[in-house]
């Protein structure tokens, strides 16, 4: 009769695969990662190497990266725990082997794994090349944001920022900076000035 609880129950009973992950495909490089001093026995941490953000597990003498992102709801698997010999997922609980990525029995999905080797107590990773990317509408957007706001607090307007009523003829706005003050001042029709009796 069948509970439906084998993958679970699978889970709790199985040993964490420790085949190392192959060398990627194509061109890669060898990146240092970090010091295996700086992670000790039984952890996980998270690190950045290049773009890209790996989870760094350390069980026994071997040493695993994967993508920190798990592939089941996105959480960062180098926030993560290693417990009975499994990489967990701190969101939900997912377990993966901490060298190479893999699931237990019954269950599919696994994060990225990247080959590492330890050189003279610094753990490297093998990732591929990353490829040039080319230039997107939202670098334009930034670019052109960056250059208006740098433009824009040398005072142009006459105020640190830009305000949407500098446009718009607001008179609740008139006054409000120099720019302003002589707009109206341009607007108003000239009064004789008193003279003094």
């Amino acid at each position: 009769m069948s509970t439906g609880a084998e993958p679970a129950v699978a889970a709790a009973v199985a040993v964490p695969s420790a085949v190392t992950p192959d060398l990627p495909q194509g061109e890669f490089a060898w990146h240092r990662a970090i010091d295996v001093d700086d992670l000790p026995e039984g952890r996980v941490t998270t690190v950045t190497v290049g773009h890209r953000t790996l989870a760094i597990t350390r069980s026994g003498d071997v040493s695993g990266a994967l993508d920190n992102r798990c592939p089941h709801q996105g959480g960062p698997l180098g926030e993560g725990s290693i417990e009975r010999g499994w990489l967990r997922c701190p969101w939900h609980g997912y377990d993966y082997s901490p060298c190479n990525g893999r699931p237990p029995p019954g269950f599919s999905d696994a994060p990225a794994a990247y080959r590492t080797e330890l050189r003279g107590g610094v753990v490297h990773v093998a990732l591929p090349l990353e490829r040039p990317r080319g230039r997107t509408v939202a670098d334009v957007v930034v670019e052109t944001m960056v250059a208006w706001g740098s433009a824009m607090s040398s005072g142009w307007w006459g105020t640190p920022t830009w305000d949407w009523r500098m446009h718009c003829g607001s008179r609740r706005s008139a006054g409000t900076s120099p720019m302003w003050a002589s707009v109206m001042r341009a607007r108003r029709p000239s009064r004789p000035r008193p003279t003094a009796s």
